[in-house]
C-alpha cells in the first residue's frame, strides 16, 4: 500500500515572493548601461547624473581606457522641463570619461533637444521629433522688481538654451533668428541636416552594440 508523502514548505519560502518583472527590466537596462529619460525634465535627472558617475567611476577602478569603455546610452522621450536641472545635467555629460550617447527615442523637445545634442554621439528614430523654442511666460506674479528679475533669468535662460545648441550643431543664431518666434520642429531627417543627431537609428545593433 503506497503512503503518501507530505512535505513542509519552510515559512520563509512559502512567503518568498518573486520580483517585480518591471525591476527585472530595469536591472537588465542598466547592466547594458541603458538609461532612459521618458518624463518632464525636473529634480528627479539627479539620479541619472548619478548613474553617469557611477559608470565612471567602475571603468576607472577598472583602469579601463576611455577609447574602450561602454557607451552610456541616454533614452530621450520627454516634452522638456527645467534649463537649471538640465543644464547641470550637460555639464556632467560633457567632463564624463565614459562615453555618453544620446537618443531621441519619441520626443527631444526644448530643454530636451539641449541635452541630446550634448551627446558624444548622437541618434534619433526614424520617427522621433525634435523641437527648439525660446522660454516665454504666460503670466509673471509679484512686485515689478520680481517680474523684472524672473524676466532676466528667462533671458539668461533662453541664451544659454541658445548657445548650447548653436555650439552642438549646425544651426547658427542668424538662422535661428527666421524661426525664434515660433516652435521649430524637426523630423529624423532634418535632425541629421542640422547636426542635432549624427544618423538615425535603423538596426538594433545601433542601441545594444559595446562600442
Amino acid at each position: 500500500m503506497s503512503q503518501k508523502l507530505e512535505l513542509e514548505i519552510p515559512v520563509e519560502v512559502e512567503n518568498l515572493k518573486l520580483p517585480n518583472p518591471s525591476l527585472l527590466s530595469l536591472y537588465k537596462l542598466n547592466e547594458h548601461r541603458i538609461i532612459y529619460i521618458d518624463y518632464e525634465i525636473n529634480d528627479g535627472l539627479l539620479e541619472v547624473q548619478k548613474e553617469i558617475l557611477l559608470y565612471n567611476l567602475i571603468d576607472d577602478d577598472m583602469n579601463i581606457p576611455k577609447e574602450t569603455r561602454r557607451p552610456i546610452k541616454l533614452m530621450l522621450n520627454t516634452p522638456g522641463g527645467q534649463l537649471l536641472e538640465t543644464f547641470s545635467f550637460i555639464d556632467i555629460i560633457k567632463i564624463s570619461e565614459t562615453p555618453v550617447w544620446t537618443y531621441n527615442c519619441g520626443a527631444a523637445y526644448s530643454a530636451g533637444i539641449v541635452i541630446l545634442t550634448s551627446g558624444h554621439k548622437r541618434f534619433t528614430f526614424k520617427n522621433a521629433k525634435a523641437m527648439f523654442h525660446q522660454l516665454s511666460v504666460s503670466e509673471l506674479n509679484g512686485t515689478a522688481s520680481e517680474v523684472e528679475e524672473a524676466q532676466k533669468r528667462i533671458a539668461e535662460y533662453n541664451e544659454s538654451m541658445f548657445n548650447t545648441v548653436y555650439e552642438n550643431t549646425s544651426i547658427t543664431s542668424k538662422v535661428h533668428k527666421k524661426k525664434i518666434k515660433e516652435d521649430w520642429y524637426f523630423n529624423a531627417e532634418e535632425q541629421v541636416k542640422y547636426g542635432i543627431v549624427d544618423e538615425i537609428v535603423t538596426s538594433m545593433s545601433q542601441i545594444i552594440q559595446k562600442q
